[in-house]
């Protein structure tokens, strides 16, 4: 009995194992754990690894991307609820440009910035990435990550040589399997979240990317109250200024952020002032602002919206190549039949309130006193921007109705 009790709970278990074998990528299929980042901090400039100081091209880097960062948020923004990880599409584009030819490598450096060429993506990128990932992990609570996926359909040849590069610069995880599998979408859902990306059966690659962030703030509030029924804060913060808005910065308390709330001028409001935000004007808040006065603001609680789908708004950029039969990536794969079908920014919703940000819902509206005694009230709809505090570069962009 004992015996057969035995042989009973091993054939059990042996099913478990296979049936969680089968919802989940197996060794086979994560083509990126075939290649090791190497060890030089001279040749990856990863910051996790010793690198202590950047690329010398960082700062035209940093110029560059901001000037495509703004660009891609004209192009995404169409009114209403919005938000968009612009550093996500920046990264993702740098690591298929290792691996595209011709017309669409040329098309990414041209949208990026025409100063740009691969080692500087690569280098930059594996720098400013590897920075805000190990310095946002603090602890397991107060963390700020920007990761990226490609998923690859089927019985694409991947090269040795696009699987070093992306293990050296960019960490992505890169995953071959049949889209048309019994369990393809569970494996999805099981490796990014469920419901974070549909996966369409038809499609040949697919790149997914996500910046999360969770952390407190470094200052505390003088108050707390409410905005238009809204739950809100009052404190004193560095006042930014141009001459199309005025804002406030605060700064996160374990990861290298600052948010930056923008209330545009009257004559302006949040949509035609986002339809025309560039980084000139971007910069020229930065240059505005003033640390010896404090202002008090008085800012509501608020939940953002998710990211989405950047293939329309992406193209728009300029990269008209990218998602047509006429990309080539052939330094990517031993393969003519490879191509782009999306690229989904999987940046989640955050709630920002007085304590800081997470994702998650935002807290009911409370009963209480609304706020006064503030100089600058964010009352109607603003912009809220969460930027490295290196480069100023914006990691998140999301306009909140107010």
């Amino acid at each position: 009995m004992r015996k057969a009790l035995a042989v009973f709970a091993a054939g059990l278990a042996l099913c478990l194992t296979a049936c969680s074998a089968a919802n989940e990528f197996s060794g086979g299929e994560r083509l990126s754990d075939s290649a090791k980042r190497q060890p030089d901090v001279s040749v990856t400039y990863h910051y996790a690894d010793g690198a202590e100081e950047p690329p010398k091209a960082y700062n035209s880097y940093a110029s560059s991307v901001a000037n495509f960062a703004f660009k891609l948020t004209r192009t995404a923004y169409d009114g209403g609820d919005f938000a968009i990880a612009p550093m996500n599409s920046v990264l993702q584009l740098s690591l298929l440009a290792n691996g595209a030819r011709d017309d669409a490598r040329e098309e990414i450096f041209l949208t990026l910035g025409n100063d740009l060429d691969m080692d500087t993506l690569n280098t930059c990128g594996s720098y400013f990435k590897s920075r805000i990932n190990a310095i946002g992990k603090a602890d397991e609570k107060r963390t700020a990550t920007l990761s990226g996926t490609l998923l690859l359909n089927d019985k694409t040849d991947v090269r040795k040589a696009f699987l070093q590069t992306n293990a050296d610069y960019f960490a992505d995880d890169i995953f071959r399997f049949d889209f048309t599998g019994e369990h393809a979408q569970e494996k999805v859902d099981n490796t990014l979240g469920k419901g974070r990306l549909a996966l369409d059966k038809g499609a040949s690659m697919l790149s997914y990317s996500a910046f999360t962030v969770s952390d407190t703030w470094l200052d505390e509030p003088e108050a707390t109250g409410t905005l238009n029924g809204k739950p809100a804060f009052r404190g004193q913060y560095m006042p930014l200024k141009s001459e199309k808005a005025q804002g406030v910065v605060r700064y996160t308390a374990n990861t290298p952020l600052k948010a930056l709330y923008i209330l545009p001028n009257e004559e302006n409001g949040l949509h035609d002032y986002l339809k025309t935000l560039d980084a000139a004007e971007y910069f020229k808040l930065l240059e505005g602002l003033d640390v010896t006065k404090p202002v008090k603001a008085a800012i509501p609680c608020f939940e953002t919206a998710a990211a989405g789908g950047l293939k329309a708004p992406l193209t728009k950029t300029g990269l008209y190549t990218l998602f047509t039969d006429k990309a080539d990536f052939g330094s990517m794969a031993h393969t003519k039949e490879l191509r782009l079908s999306d690229m989904t920014d999987g940046t989640p919703s955050f709630t920002v309130n007085a304590a800081g940000i997470d994702t998650g819902k935002a807290e009911a509206a409370k009963q209480g006193k609304p706020l006064t005694g503030a100089d600058l009230t964010f009352d109607k709809p603003f912009l809220f921007i969460l930027a490295d505090n290196e480069t100023n570069l914006p990691l998140y962009i999301a306009a909140v109705d107010g």
